[in-house]
């Protein structure tokens, strides 16, 4: 390899960490449909978290997250966290438009729509059903509370989180690709009608979860 050759390759992977494309779904489930009551483990519950519960975050992100999620919280934001023994053991966020999460999202949601992200269970609790038990008292607190559907974003080549998202109902309704330049992401916005409007499941996602599901 000759040395200008050796420049190049050297300059792309010092790339790597400043620009990134990053494809993935945007999933929709309804909340007008029951969901069945959530299975936590042995010694688990779950509330939805206050800004006196900082912390119970300690365990689970860095420090320096936790005032962005005082932020969220005292904004409105919602937060199920997870306890053990008076320990957060896992946690997931709902956040609605306009809200400071959201706003940093290409989603544009409606009035009665949810968007779900954060989700986390402690490295002790995974593999316990409790992501599962988690996501489903999620659903129903914020079905209780008037929210029509719920929206996330996941990577195309998240298989866990694809399976769980086929397993609690939802289907894709767009993809995003989104072009990261060091702290500066750009992707097109999505809107409303196309978040509402009503599609099938493609074959490929069918594909992807049920390799793992079985």
């Amino acid at each position: 390899m000759g040395r200008q050759e050796g420049l190049r390759v050297a300059a792309r992977y010092m790339l790597l960490p400043l620009i990134d494309l990053h494809y993935a779904v945007v999933l929709r489930r309804s909340l007008q449909v029951p969901f069945p009551p959530p299975k936590f483990p042995t010694g688990v519950t779950a509330r939805l978290a206050t800004v006196d519960d900082l912390q119970l975050f300690k365990n689970m992100i860095p420090p320096i997250r936790l005032r962005r999620f005082e932020r969220k919280l005292n904004a409105g934001e919602l937060c199920l966290v997870a306890l053990h023994e008076g320990e957060g053991v896992g946690l997931g966020w709902g956040s609605f438009a306009n809200s400071i999460t959201v706003n940093h999202t290409p989603l544009k949601l409606g009035p009665k729509d949810l968007y779900l992200w954060g989700a986390y269970v402690t490295p002790a609790f995974r593999r316990r059903g409790l992501m599962t038990a988690m996501a489903n008292m999620q659903l129903r607190i914020y079905q209780e509370q008037g929210w029509e559907y719920t929206y996330q974003i996941t990577d195309w080549y998240n298989r866990p989180a694809l399976n769980l998202a086929r397993r609690m109902g939802c289907v894709p309704v767009a993809n995003i690709l989104t072009l990261r330049l060091v702290e500066w992401r750009i992707a097109r916005p999505v809107s409303v009608e196309t978040l509402h409007r009503e599609v099938a499941v493609p074959a490929e996602v069918n594909t992807i979860v049920s390799s793992e599901a079985n």
